[in-house]
């Protein structure tokens, strides 16, 4: 693979630099789900919204939540640690806590070109 990665948008570079480079600067929030009882969904959706100022619910499927926490609220490593602690208190089964994808970068730059347009010039 490569080591480095060039984004362009309408013929202008926006960023260049490594995955995790382009995963820091343009990856935007920390997806969180977490799995609970149906009953405790709202429980833990205030738990999310106190202790991660930011953060939005994006779908809830069944028993499962999902939020995207903001990347300026705490480093990975304190989000696990925060995250972990809650356990004990909450009736949190299980959670999924992750970088953003190197594709969801590129589904932002595209949605920045979308929104942008084409530029004079271009077809």
């Amino acid at each position: 693979l490569c080591s480095r990665i060039g984004i362009m948008i309408n013929g202008v570079m926006r960023c260049i630099g490594s995955p995790q480079h382009l995963k820091n600067k343009s990856g935007g929030a920390y997806p969180l789900s977490i799995p609970t009882s149906q009953h405790s969904i709202p429980q833990i959706a205030d738990w999310v919204s106190a202790t991660f100022p930011g953060a939005e619910v994006k779908n809830k499927v069944g028993t499962v939540i999902s939020f995207e926490l903001p990347p300026n609220v705490a480093t990975l490593a304190q989000l696990f640690s925060t995250v972990s602690h809650a356990k004990r208190d909450l009736p949190i089964l299980d959670y999924s806590l992750s970088q953003t994808t190197l594709e969801q970068v590129f589904l932002n730059f595209a949605k920045e070109q979308a929104e942008e347009g084409p530029q004079p010039g271009q077809s």
